[in-house]
């Protein structure tokens, strides 16, 4: 009779229980695994953004919101998913709930204003970039954003002031130096 792998072992699918075996296990393994907790489903959204998938991204941060309603940070991530995937009706819509829900919290400007910059609506753009700075000063995409928005109206003294700003918080960003 031909064994499949090696004749102490036997075949692959019985490794589990050889393993328990060998640990002095009276019992197999069990195969349930457990529960995702909200932290974990978090950090794989996290991970699922990084690389640009962004439905799996949103569809652990929704799982993470789910185990704890209200989260606004999750909230911001799910804003901050929708921006990335280009859609930025619900983008606007998210951040607009999340700064309802915390309007000292710097990253949902910063969201709010990349909305309307990518809309062209310099204006509030400006001002949500603005907000976001007042709240925290070390936001170099809203300095970088400003600087644009400055430059494109031909206040280039202003521009120049937001780019060096930027290149402050971040000198090795080569997306400021352009």
């Amino acid at each position: 009779e031909y064994r499949y792998g090696n004749p102490d072992y036997g075949h692959p699918r019985d490794l589990p229980q050889n393993q328990a075996a060998a640990w002095g296990a009276t019992q197999p393994p069990s195969p349930a695994l457990p529960a995702i907790t909200k932290d974990e489903y978090e950090t794989l959204g996290d991970g699922f953004l990084k690389k640009d998938n962004f439905a799996l991204a949103y569809l652990h941060y929704e799982k993470a919101l789910e185990m704890n309603p209200g989260d606004n940070r999750l909230e911001y991530k799910i804003g901050k998913t929708y921006l990335a995937a280009g859609k930025l009706d619900d983008a606007r819509r998210q951040f607009e709930k999340a700064a309802s829900k915390d309007a000292e919290n710097a990253l949902v400007w910063e969201g709010l204003g990349k909305v309307c910059f990518l809309e062209r609506d310099y204006v509030s753009a400006e001002n949500h970039f603005i907000k976001a700075l007042t709240l925290r000063g070390s936001l170099w995409e809203s300095f970088n954003c400003l600087g644009y928005i400055y430059d494109t109206r031909g206040d280039h003294a202003q521009a120049v002031e937001y780019y060096l700003a930027a290149l402050a918080v971040k000198p090795d960003n080569g997306i400021v130096y352009n």
